[in-house]
């Protein structure tokens, strides 16, 4: 979907990238909206298999990986049917 923007992580096909660890050691809660504005964009500009071959998650709480959790899925099925990771309103 385009070049990468200046200093992000590159897409799909950028096998070179180094991995990414989200350290979230300390963070006892995040909204839904950033959870989703951090993760669940990442996600679904990165599409599925590197996401999880790039990008790690360390120190999470059960609520914050819960909400995480629910950005991606929410991101997931988005993209399975056809809307883009920008294509919402909140933007």
């Amino acid at each position: 979907a385009g070049a990468p923007r200046a200093g992000g992580l590159g897409g799909p096909g950028n096998f070179t990238a180094k991995p990414l660890l989200l350290d979230w050691t300390a963070v006892p809660l995040v909204s839904s909206s950033f959870a989703d504005e951090l993760v669940g964009k990442l996600f679904a500009s990165l599409g599925p298999l590197s996401f999880s071959a790039r990008v790690r998650n360390v120190g999470m709480e059960a609520m914050v990986r819960g909400l995480v959790d629910k950005a991606i899925m929410q991101r997931a099925a988005q993209v399975a049917d056809g809307s883009g990771p920008n294509d919402d309103a909140q933007d």
